[in-house]
């Protein structure tokens, strides 16, 4: 951090956000535990509160228009809504041990592409969870967001189904990545749909040294 700017030290988050200059270093902390800095006029959100203490819809509706990065380093609730859309300016940078926890029903739409490596990411409380990317998004997708392991033992199936249920545009063709080296078991047909709309089923699928084995039925 640029020692020349000033660091002042708030105590609630509405003091925080009312600050103007954006030319400012500001450090600041919740009681929940949430790490905000802001350096020069970009934004750096530290998420570290425990499950249920905030949500990703609540800081969504706390930012304005400026291009901001939120770094996610633990759980965090997607929110209350049906529907929580992450705005183009918002750019998600999800470390280990940072996920995003869909409720029933839920479906999450990010319209930046997130940085995150290969580790759970999306965590679904039950199959009506969705996640999609926006019209002019295109992103790399990897099974290990939605909990596959590749150790070829972990039955990786469900996993690699959320994945391939992403809706892709077909002028985009987001890529679907398998590591290097890694075995991913599979116990049930794994099905790619195309909705015949603007979001359709096209891909582009990679994955060298990879495998898909099979360990369901043999008939």
């Amino acid at each position: 951090m640029d020692p020349s700017l000033t660091v002042p030290t708030f105590t609630t988050q509405a003091s925080l956000l009312a600050t103007t200059p954006s030319d400012r270093a500001i450090s600041y902390t919740s009681q929940s535990g949430i790490h905000f800095l802001r350096q020069s006029s970009e934004w750096k959100e530290v998420q570290t509160a425990h499950y249920g203490q905030v949500s990703l819809e609540t800081l969504i509706a706390s930012y304005g228009s400026e291009n901001r990065t939120l770094i996610l380093a633990g759980p965090i609730q997607v929110g209350s809504s049906s529907t929580v859309t992450v705005p183009a300016n918002l750019h998600l940078d999800i470390r280990k041990n940072g996920y995003l926890n869909l409720t029933s029903g839920q479906t999450l739409v990010l319209n930046s592409p997130i940085t995150a490596g290969l580790y759970q990411i999306f965590r679904y409380v039950d199959s009506t969870c969705a996640v999609q990317f926006g019209i002019n998004v295109r992103q790399t997708l990897y099974p290990e967001w939605w909990g596959a392991v590749g150790n070829e033992t972990t039955d990786d199936t469900a996993a690699i189904q959320r994945m391939i249920a992403v809706p892709s545009p077909l002028e985009l063709q987001n890529k679907l990545h398998f590591s290097s080296g890694k075995n991913y078991r599979i116990t049930d047909t794994l099905e790619f749909v195309n909705t015949g709309a603007s979001f359709a089923g096209s891909y582009v699928v990679s994955g060298y040294g990879s495998y898909l084995k099979w360990y369901g039925p043999s008939n």
